[in-house]
């Protein structure tokens, strides 16, 4: 069983009668008591822990960025009321342009090029 479900069923959320004032008194639901019994055979500490995985490295293809721009950008220009993908592409590269310098592109490129492995240059040009 799952240490996370048997904590979110048990300590931290449960279904209640509105059957007395304080909410520690109230009775437990019998949903919710069929719910907690699928989890009385776990004991915590026994199983496996769960552990939440911080890493950054994305596995997407550049095919799928390109799709995933490609929607972005005709929702931008429909956005702004563009029928025209060069115009939408302009407008875009205005934006964008105004939104951040070079640097700091520049800067964010070579910080997730170091993160999946890709950095080819060194950083410079």
């Amino acid at each position: 069983m799952s240490p996370l479900l048997f904590y979110l069923t048990t300590k931290w959320f449960s279904l209640r009668l509105p059957d007395n004032g304080k909410a520690e008194r109230k009775t437990i639901h019998p949903f919710w008591s069929a719910v907690q019994k699928c989890f009385k055979n776990h004991v915590p500490g026994t199983g496996s822990q769960v552990h939440r995985d911080y890493g950054t490295s994305s596995t997407a293809s550049p095919e799928w960025h390109l799709s995933h721009i490609d929607g972005c950008l005709s929702s931008f220009a429909a956005f702004l009321g563009i029928t025209n993908r060069v115009d939408a592409l302009q407008e875009l590269q205005s934006r964008l342009t105004k939104r951040n310098n070079a640097a700091d592109f520049e800067t964010a490129c070579i910080k997730k090029a170091i993160q999946r492995g890709t950095l080819s240059d060194g950083g410079g040009r």
